[in-house]
């Protein structure tokens, strides 16, 4: 997998990011819970302060549309990497994904003007901002990936 945008961190291996207790858990006032699904409670932030969707009733008709349709708007995108069992977690503003049995030619001028057009930078700044995270990665970058499924 091919993403832009940074690395985070977590399972095994540590968060990347400069926002933790000294024990090295999440310091962020919206994540209370090292055993809750963080990337479930941040995409659940990012939906509410970007796209201003706050619904929680999964019955009620419509639900998934709206909350698909609110993170459209919010333009990023958590993929899990590394460990299937203890992942860590990349925030990206575009992922190339393929399988083993089939590769994907990669046009990287043309990824650099889809950047430039979509604001990719200014997306990724607007979640970290949201997100109250500071990541040890200077900027974003391209990040080669793979997961224990690959």
């Amino acid at each position: 997998m091919l993403a832009y945008g940074y690395d985070l961190g977590g399972g095994d291996a540590g968060w990347y990011i400069s926002n933790l207790t000294e024990s090295g858990q999440l310091d962020l006032s919206w994540h209370f819970d090292e055993y809750d699904d963080f990337v479930e409670h941040a995409e659940k932030r990012l939906r509410e302060r970007i796209a201003g969707f706050a619904e929680t009733d999964w019955t009620v008709e419509g639900y998934r549309e709206r909350r698909d349709a609110a993170h459209d708007t919010v333009g990023v995108t958590f993929t899990a990497h590394g460990d299937i069992q203890q992942p860590s977690y990349a925030l990206a503003a575009h992922v190339i994904d393929v399988s083993w049995e089939s590769p994907a030619q990669v046009r990287f001028a043309d990824l650099e003007r889809r950047r430039l057009s979509r604001n990719w930078d200014g997306r990724l700044a607007r979640a970290l901002r949201v997100l109250e995270i500071t990541p040890r990665q200077q900027r974003p970058a391209w990040l080669l990936m793979t997961s224990g499924s690959d």
